[in-house]
């Protein structure tokens, strides 16, 4: 008794400490209200990290206001040039644009979002492209606003910057670190204290230090939508566009929240929005599709490319010799094979080996499958092998779990070699991603929606006359002449990336090998979630590694502006859609 108290002591501290907001009386109900799954939690911990850091942020920004205020009242104070400033100028244009290169790194590297953006190579366009200048240059005295054309740097934040050139890393929750604070606009600016180092009045000395674009509350919008949330994520957007804001541009927000409704199919939905757009802006409200109705489309056809697919349907009670048969037939005909074991209704004994075999194979081999009543078929084969009785012929178990990993259901594969292991006191079975692709279709042949992901080649015009004409390069400069003017290669994603996608990233590299302008189009690409990004992100950090650079095109606001939470656009081109 006293090791369960002690246990359940070490417990709660454990909570605290990862709950520090908690109360300790609270500690014991905690567990009642943490999300059940994996993703959730991920998201929970990621809304709270972004709060965090929103508020030291807030905190720097309003220290650097006190800052500046400071040095107003001091401002009125006669202004001397240091005697050494002149000789520590740079002293031809090249020195002067290196130096202009390496404070902007400096104050992009500051300016770091939450999500830790990493720093690109010649970030002198990129920091000038976003929103809200921080600093301006003052002159050595008082001028008017149509005058004003030159900046200062203050001392504290030159010393910053210094300190965060020379560190590896910022660290934003120093509460002695300085934020930045946008400029009052057209008002005119005091001189800066005697002994300051002032950059003289030149225009090519001029230097504008820009905030990198952060609004939290979009991006709350993207992580809900990425997590499945969205009805969330809708009443986020709602809200938002109720509630004007000179750091959000009112149309973008209008587009992602007509994104949201052609991503979920919600075309009633989408025609009021239309309406309220129309009325509140006096111009005509994009076009109305849905994205699941146009990746079925691209499925459907993609399956009715093989005129000799197989289309079988089990017998109400499957045998061996059934599935020898079934095996044979397979091995004659087309992919996509179709399957329906919507009439099966039991299963012999003597069928669970080469059944075994069958499910095995489908997932350690590139096939394609398409089945009608999967899910009776696992329900079938769950209930012919209850957890806890070891009386069962453990080929029961086998099968069931080979049919779990061709149809790439990693979770349910998990938690039923848990049973098998707790069953037969084993160890349980290793997951292993399939190599084959499942497909979950109707009575009419048709993929269900969010279901799955579909990949397909788009051979470019170009790309295509040159092998129909049977040109083959012979030598290493025709190669490279030849492969850099076919153009891009294009590969599309439609429907959802969800969970696992293993098989779907091996299908993208292989399509992409070698090709010299990769491009994949995500018009039909409809959400993509948290462990899906993940396994992206590291394939394109592996194609940037190797000197590729991979560009998705056509992606939806909320998808795009999932990707650049994640980091993915450091990594990859990202064009968003502009309808």
């Amino acid at each position: 008794m006293a090791k369960e108290d002690k246990r359940s002591l070490l417990a709660k501290v454990v909570k605290f400490v990862r709950n520090p907001t908690t109360d300790w009386a609270d500690l014991d109900q905690a567990s009642t209200f943490e999300p059940s799954g994996h993703s959730q939690l991920m998201l929970k911990e990621m809304m709270e990290r972004k709060k965090r850091n929103d508020f030291v942020r807030r905190r720097e920004f309003d220290m650097l206001r006190k800052i500046r205020r400071r040095e107003q009242v001091q401002g009125a104070m006669p202004v001397e040039r240091a005697s050494f400033f002149q000789s520590s100028l740079p002293s031809n244009q090249a020195e002067r644009a290196n130096t202009l290169k390496k404070i902007d790194e400096i104050e992009a590297q500051m300016s770091m979002q939450w999500w830790k953006t990493k720093a690109r190579d010649g970030s002198l366009d990129s920091v000038s492209s976003v929103t809200s200048t921080v600093f301006s240059r003052h002159p050595e005295a008082p001028v008017p606003p149509a005058a004003a054309q030159a900046t200062t740097i203050a001392a504290p934040l030159a010393a910053a910057a210094a300190q965060a050139a020379r560190a590896p890393a910022p660290a934003p929750a120093a509460s002695s670190a300085p934020g930045l604070e946008p400029s009052g606009g057209t008002s005119p600016q005091p001189a800066a204290a005697p002994g300051t180092n002032t950059f003289a009045s030149t225009q090519s000395g001029a230097i504008e230090v820009h905030e990198v674009a952060h609004d939290p509350e979009m991006e709350e919008v993207y992580i809900r939508f990425a997590g499945g949330d969205v009805p969330g994520a809708e009443a986020t957007l709602l809200d938002l566009l109720g509630r004007e804001s000179a750091e959000r541009d009112p149309i973008e927000a209008w587009m992602t929240l007509f994104d949201l409704y052609r991503a979920t199919g919600q075309q009633e939905r989408f025609e009021l929005a239309a309406l309220d757009f129309a009325s509140q802006f006096q111009r005509s409200a994009p076009q109305w599709w849905s994205m699941p109705s146009l990746a079925q489309s691209r499925l459907a056809a993609q399956a009715g490319t093989g005129s000799a697919a197989l289309h079988w349907s089990s017998p109400g009670r499957l045998n061996a010799a059934a599935v020898m048969g079934l095996r044979q037939r397979l091995e004659k005909t087309a992919q996509p094979w179709r399957l329906d074991w919507s009439p099966l209704q039991s299963i012999e004994p003597d069928a669970l080996p080469s059944l075994h075999l069958l499910f095995s194979d489908w997932a350690a081999e590139p096939v394609e499958v398409h089945m009608v009543g999967a899910d009776g078929l696992l329900e079938l084969l769950a209930a012919a092998a209850p957890s806890g009785d070891r009386s069962i012929d453990a080929r029961w178990w086998h099968v069931r779990l080979s049919l779990l990993r061709a149809m790439g259901r990693a979770d349910e594969f998990e938690l039923a070699a848990l049973d098998y292991c707790v069953t037969y006191e084993v160890s349980p079975p290793s997951w292993e991603a399939p190599r084959g692709r499942y497909r979950r279709i109707n009575a009419e042949g048709v993929v269900e929606e969010g279901i799955s992901t579909f990949i397909g080649l788009v051979e470019d015009a170009a790309a295509a006359a040159p092998r129909r004409a049977g040109f083959e390069p012979t030598d290493f400069r025709a190669s490279s002449i030849h492969s850099s003017l076919l153009g891009p290669t294009v590969v599309e994603l439609s429907g959802e990336l969800v969970g696992d996608i293993s098989a779907t990233v091996r299908t993208l590299a292989e399509r992409l090998e070698g090709a010299e302008l990769p491009v994949i189009s995500c018009r039909a690409l409809a959400r993509v979630d948290f462990a899906a990004a993940g396994e992206l992100l590291n394939w394109l950090s592996e194609q940037q590694a190797q000197g590729r650079s991979v560009h998705f095109e056509q992606v939806h606001r909320l998808v795009a502006g999932f990707f650049r939470l994640l980091g993915i656009a450091d990594v990859a081109q990202i064009s968003t859609r502009v309808d």
